[in-house]
């Protein structure tokens, strides 16, 4: 009697343990949307990268590890410390600069 008590406790805590990550609706149970994908994670850090460097006008996609920029820079040099500041984040793989210099 006492193991089947003591395995019940278990299997419930277990249970409740899987779902601490979830919200109840009338429909059931719905994920937690702060959990990111990879990409939606990378694109974040990528941002706030940007926005140290006050450039939070530049847009970012992300596929995989590949980042790419876009939009307009003051000049050459700005658009190179972009590309690196941005390819020296952990898991990127690479920079496509599609940014237009003004200057």
């Amino acid at each position: 009697m006492n193991k089947l008590f003591a395995s019940a406790v278990l299997t419930l805590s277990v249970s409740l343990v899987g779902c601490a990550d979830m919200k109840m609706s009338p429909a059931g149970p719905v994920p937690d949307t702060r959990i990111q994908n990879p990409e939606s994670a990378l694109a974040e850090r990528v941002r706030d990268q940007l926005a140290g460097m006050n450039m939070r006008q530049i847009k970012v996609a992300v596929k995989g590890t590949e980042v790419t920029l876009s939009g307009d820079v003051e000049n050459g040099s700005q658009l190179a410390k972009v590309a690196m500041a941005v390819q020296s984040l952990p898991t990127v793989t690479a920079v496509i600069p599609d940014l237009n210099p003004k200057n």
